[in-house]
């Protein structure tokens, strides 16, 4: 509920939640290649704190050629592993999906 002089409204739960991923979405540096790719529906569903928590505590890193940053993590709400690839500078975004290739840590 909302107070609104001495009235109570109750709040609609898609406002919540929408404000504490745009909360969330204006923390996470991404480039514009990644901001576009995020419309597409089977991106769209990837949620920002998964993204995060990949950065956070990835389950597997490596470094590409050109320096950017790999990075896996199961999402057992999925039962996938997704893949978020950062720039050179390990914070920003350039793209984030389940990575239905990826078979765990390599031995």
């Amino acid at each position: 509920f909302a107070a609104v002089g001495l009235h109570f409204y109750p709040i609609n739960p898609f406002w919540v939640e929408f404000i504490i991923l745009l909360r969330l979405f204006q923390n996470l540096k991404s480039t514009e290649y990644f901001q576009y790719m995020r419309q597409r529906p089977d991106r769209a569903k990837i949620k920002t704190e998964w993204i995060e928590e990949t950065i956070r505590n990835p389950v597997y890193t490596e470094i590409q050629v050109d320096g950017r940053i790999r990075k896996w993590k199961l999402i057992s709400e999925e039962g996938k592993f997704l893949r978020v690839i950062l720039l050179e500078d390990g914070e920003t975004v350039h793209n984030a999906f389940f990575d239905r290739n990826f078979e765990g840590i390599p031995q």
